[in-house]
């Protein structure tokens, strides 16, 4: 079981790695311009690195009144080790921008465990998250779930990630490594079950054409127990 369990850790850094030349309707809260290098870094209680999520927007095209940006990111851990390298697509529609971490997801979980167990089966269920291009304060955003089940034999787990109760809370301007900006706050509370379940409130905020500049995670307690800065920026 221990084998499954690390591939599902690893599987939710990538979740945690999402924690958004454009038509004007989809300037919103990711980069969509191709070429733009983000990186993001994430701590844990004490501020002990934890893992450095980098990302390169690769590609940017329009497909059935989509415009859909194709992101490569790479993942390793506090000494540089590799975790992860994938793609995943963010797509702009009806003035809204989707993650489409589902899809990603399950072929990597498929991946992880054909490595391990050939009979292995791993079903991925649930909704993406979902963000406006023009968000503002006081407005409720849509929840977002992600289920996953894996067969091996005649074992069954389960994992799953709710996102629910976001909201946007305020504006604020901070400054954080890769510079300063002007943010829209929005809080959300988290469910994480994995063996057992865990429940997280993050604070997280987000600036127009860069996506995810900082994050706050807390326990029931109200302790910080982890947090995630942009470090570096560059179109």
């Amino acid at each position: 079981m221990k084998k499954y369990i690390k591939g599902i850790a690893l599987i939710g850094l990538l979740i945690g790695s999402y924690s958004l030349s454009l038509a004007q309707d989809c300037e919103g809260y990711y980069p969509m311009t191709e070429g733009i290098q983000f990186e993001t870094k994430n701590y844990d209680k004490k501020n002990r690195l934890k893992s450095t999520n980098q990302h390169v927007v690769k590609e940017v095209f329009e497909k059935d009144g989509q415009t859909i940006a194709v992101v490569h990111t790479i993942t390793t851990d506090d000494k540089g080790e590799e975790l992860i390298n994938t793609q995943y697509e963010v797509v702009c529609e009806g003035g809204n921008i989707t993650v489409n971490t589902l899809k990603i997801l399950k072929e990597k979980l498929t991946a992880t465990l054909s490595e391990n167990d050939s009979d292995a089966e791993a079903n991925v269920t649930g909704t993406n998250s979902v963000m406006p291009n023009n968000m503002r304060v006081g407005q409720e955003l849509p929840d977002s779930t992600m289920e996953m089940e894996i067969m091996a034999g005649s074992v069954k787990m389960d994992f799953g990630v709710k996102s629910f109760n976001k909201k946007v809370v305020a504006e604020e301007t901070i400054n954080v490594p890769a510079g300063t900006y002007d943010c829209m706050v929005v809080t959300e509370h988290t469910e994480t079950k994995m063996m057992i379940t865990k429940k997280t409130t993050s604070k997280l905020w987000y600036a127009k054409g860069v996506g995810l500049v900082k994050q706050e995670e807390y326990n029931k307690k109200g302790d910080l127990v982890g947090l995630t800065v942009l470090t570096n920026f560059k179109d």
